[in-house]
């Protein structure tokens, strides 16, 4: 699968719905490891600084002015990362890759 870290790093206040639809089906495909751009043996800094960067590109507050169905989508691909991180985390470097819940 194609890693959507650059897609998810470029969200701007002007993604459309279908970028954003699209990249949240992406990572339902990915592994949490692929979502956030890091390899399975990526260090703790190079997990927070990846996470903390797509969370700022994906956080509510930033679609806030946003129609109701593109901050859903929104919504949910910020959980999702936080999701990702927080299993990355728990599992260090050592885990069988898992994917993103749907």
């Amino acid at each position: 699968a194609t890693p959507v870290t650059g897609v998810l790093a470029r969200a701007a206040d002007d993604t459309s719905r279908e970028d954003l639809s699209a990249v949240l089906d992406a990572m339902r495909a990915q592994t949490h490891f692929e979502t956030l751009g890091v390899g399975e043996d990526a260090s703790a800094e190079a997990v927070d600084r990846a996470y903390e960067s797509l969370a700022r590109a994906y956080h509510p507050d930033r679609f806030r002015l946003r129609p109701d169905d593109v901050r859903a989508i929104a919504l949910k691909i910020f959980d999702s990362l936080g999701e990702s991180n927080l299993n990355v985390r728990r599992i260090g470097g050592s885990m069988v890759p898992t994917k993103v819940e749907k």
